[in-house]
């Protein structure tokens, strides 16, 4: 259910970006903004899918054969290149299960983002995407399986349920701002802070104690609501949060958080016999995801900063001619 607040994040940023170039000449096109998507995300699925390609692979099932990597790597391609999700997965998980996520935005954000730019009469904000999440939760709730990888008829669970969320983020958006013009008394300002951590709390109760989709849709509310509070800057709890610059780290750090965990996972599995991790063993699990959660963030940025950075300076220096540089 922590998805779905990543989810409606990134819509709300998503068409926050969006209508503040739509009418200036640095407006992307879709291809535009596409290619700097998948630019943006691909150092980190690839880092994320080489931690678990050498916990997986090497480490556990001992696997040093080059033509089975080669069998192994004709479908892990699509994965890397942040399109498996939408179908070719064939029902599996990726080979990195968090990491479909980012698949899935990047496809979801290209296509909301084509809609956008080509609607140049806003039918699809005004209409056809308040209609469409009425009908797909319909569909959603007829849905056999929950299972973010399970082909639906025409996508995956997860590209449904990531437009959803996206299309959820474009009402944070334009609430939060119709509430920041809002003037609050003190009291005001204390009551919508008490709300905004209340909500916070039910969410995490919830998502510890309950798994429904019921439950999951009642989340999202939640968290629509408490985002609408926390974007528009008039919680004490918002104003606090952002003058603590460690809280930008945090968001960075926390994506590194999820790409890691699951490699960590297999790592306590393999390791550990116990069926049922006891409080140690959880306390060690959080440390371990943390330590390569640090490396993985660290070796990422430095991987973006001189390997892929180095690789584009070579090409334009020694591969281009001067006219098409």
């Amino acid at each position: 259910m922590a998805v779905e607040f990543y989810l409606i994040c990134a819509g709300m940023f998503l068409f926050k970006s969006f209508e503040k170039k739509e009418h200036t000449a640095n407006l992307l096109t879709p291809i535009q903004y596409g290619v700097k998507r998948f630019s943006r995300m691909f150092p980190w699925a690839l880092t994320g899918f080489l931690f678990v390609f050498v916990v997986k692979r090497l480490w556990i099932d001992r696997c040093f054969s080059l033509t089975q990597h080669a069998d192994y790597f004709s479908g892990d391609i699509w994965e890397l290149l942040l399109i498996k999700i939408n179908g070719m997965n064939d029902n599996m998980p990726l080979f990195n299960g968090p990491a479909w996520t980012m698949g899935a935005l990047c496809i979801v954000g290209l296509v909301i983002w084509g809609l956008l730019y080509y609607d140049k009469t806003r039918w699809f904000r005004d209409w056809i995407m308040p209609v469409s999440l009425i009908f797909f939760y319909g569909v959603w709730r007829h849905l056999e399986s929950g299972d973010h990888q399970v082909w639906i008829g025409w996508t995956t669970l997860s590209v449904f349920r990531t437009y959803i969320g996206m299309c959820l983020g474009y009402y944070c958006y334009k609430l939060s701002a119709k509430f920041s013009e809002k003037q609050l008394s003190a009291l005001g300002a204390s009551i919508v802070t008490i709300v905004e951590i209340s909500l916070h709390v039910i969410a995490t109760i919830i998502m510890f104690n309950r798994e429904t989709r019921n439950y999951q849709w009642l989340v999202s509310l939640i968290f629509v609501i408490s985002l609408v509070i926390g974007m528009s800057g008039k919680s004490y709890l918002a104003v606090i949060m952002n003058k603590i610059k460690f809280i930008d780290f945090l968001g960075d750090f926390s994506l590194s958080l999820y790409l890691v965990h699951y490699g960590v996972i297999l790592i306590f599995r393999h390791s550990i016999t116990e069926t049922l991790w006891s409080g140690k063993i959880i306390g060690l699990y959080a440390v371990a995801v943390i330590l390569v959660g640090l490396i993985h963030y660290y070796g990422t940025l430095w991987m973006e900063k001189h390997l892929f950075t180095g690789i584009k300076r070579f090409w334009n220096k020694y591969c281009l001619t001067s006219k098409n540089s």
